[in-house]
C-alpha cells in the first residue's frame, strides 16, 4: 500500500510542492526489489519523468515526476508477510523488528496522523489557516527548508499545533499573532513537545530523543510519535538567529 504524509495529507500542499509518500511492503519484498524491480517498472512508464533514486541516504528515496507532479517515494518493509489495506499506522506494534530506515520512513505518516489526532476537530480550520500563513511567511523570506538549516513542513505543523494547544479558544488571527510572539522569544533550552515522549519499554532499544543525549541541538522541535525525534536537527545557531 501507499501512505501519504506531510502537507498533502493535511490539505495544505501548494502547487509545485512535493507529495511525500511511503510504499509499505510485506516482509518478502526487499529494499533491493524497490530500487531495482519497481524502479525499472517506473522507468518504463511514459508518465514518469526525472526519476532519481537516492539509495545511500539515511532515508532512501526515489524522487520522480508523475504527470508533472513531484513525488518523493520512500520504502517501508514490515515484519509481516501481509500488509492490510487498513493497517493501523499509529499502533506502536507496527515498529517491531524493523530496520532503522523503515522506522524513519514510517515516521512521516505516523507524525502526520498523530498531529491530526492532537488538534481538536473544532480547531482544525484554524490550524490549516495559520499553517498556510506561517509557511507563506517563511517561503516569502527565503527561510523555508530543512536542507537550508531552516524549518520545513513537519516543523511548522508541530509549532502551529503547539500554539493552538496554548490558545485553544483563539481565532486564526490571534493564533497567528501568538505563533510569532511565542517563538520569537522562546527559551530554546526547552524543547517544543506536543506530547511527553514515550521512552523505550524493556527490550526496546530505539533512539528516542532526550535533551541529555542531544545537548548540541539548538532548536528542538520534537515529533509526537514514538520514537520521538528532533525534527529540526538541521537548524544551527546562525539559522535560528536569522529566523
Amino acid at each position: 500500500i501507499v501512505l501519504i504524509s506531510g502537507s498533502h495529507r493535511l490539505g495544505v500542499r501548494e502547487p509545485g510542492a512535493d507529495i511525500d509518500t511511503v510504499c509499505v511492503a510485506p516482509a518478502f519484498c526487499t529494499r533491493d526489489d524497490f530500487f531495482t524491480t519497481l524502479k525499472e517498472a517506473l522507468l518504463r512508464e511514459p508518465d514518469v519523468e526525472e526519476l532519481n533514486a537516492v539509495e545511500t541516504a539515511a532515508v532512501p528515496v526515489m524522487e520522480l515526476e508523475f504527470r508533472n507532479i513531484s513525488i518523493d517515494l520512500l520504502f517501508a518493509r514490515l515484519a509481516d508477510n501481509i500488509v492490510s489495506p487498513d493497517v493501523k499506522i499509529l499502533d506502536d506494534k507496527i515498529l517491531r523488528n524493523l530496520d532503522a530506515a523503515t522506522e524513519k520512513s514510517l515516521n512521516g505518516p505516523r507524525v502526520t496522523d498523530m498531529i491530526r489526532e492532537l488538534v481538536p476537530d473544532s480547531k482544525w480550520d484554524t490550524f490549516l489557516i495559520v499553517l498556510r500563513l506561517a509557511r507563506k511567511w517563511a517561503k516569502a523570506r527565503g527561510l523555508y527548508g530543512n536542507k537550508f538549516g531552516y524549518l520545513g513542513g513537519v516543523n511548522f505543523n508541530i509549532l502551529v499545533a503547539f500554539t493552538i494547544h496554548c490558545y485553544p479558544k483563539g481565532s486564526p488571527s490571534l493564533v497567528l499573532f501568538k505563533f510569532f510572539t511565542i517563538f520569537s522569544t522562546w527559551d530554546w533550552s526547552i524543547p517544543i513537545q506536543l506530547t511527553h515522549p514515550r521512552q523505550n519499554a524493556p527490550g526496546e532499544y530505539r533512539d528516542v530523543w532526550t535533551k541529555e543525549a542531544k545537548p548540541h541541538e539548538c532548536m528542538p522541535i520534537i515529533t509526537p510519535a514514538y520514537p520521538a525525534m528532533n525534527s529540526s536537527f538541521n537548524v544551527s545557531l546562525h539559522s535560528r538567529q536569522v529566523m
